[in-house]
């Protein structure tokens, strides 16, 4: 869980120094199974937090491991090979989900 939420600190200092988020707006939310929890990413106006637990007004969940979560994040895993290996699994706004690559980099 220290990595995840190290992972997820790194994600809000991030926005807090101003990351060019323009008007996008999304929420997403993160299940990371019993060893990460669970997450959400809320961006709206520019600005983007993050809060731990899951939103009930989500527009793309995202569905992995702790550890593949991490891997992703720090590039030592491939989105896209997760997710067509099913390891990843993501519902609701696709064309959301292709923009979180940018934000968990």
């Amino acid at each position: 869980m220290s990595d995840v939420k190290a992972t997820f600190d790194h994600i809000q200092s991030r926005f807090n120094e101003g990351m060019d988020l323009g008007d996008f707006s999304a929420i997403y939310t993160f299940e990371l199974g019993e060893e990460g929890g669970s997450w959400t990413i809320r961006i709206e106006g520019g600005k983007g937090q993050v809060m731990e637990g899951l939103a009930e007004d989500a527009t793309c969940k995202v569905q992995v491991s702790a550890e593949n979560f991490v891997a992703m994040t720090t590039k030592k895993a491939n989105a896209q090979m997760l997710f067509m290996t099913g390891k990843l699994k993501v519902s609701g706004n696709m064309g959301q989900a292709l923009k979180l690559q940018k934000i968990l980099a």
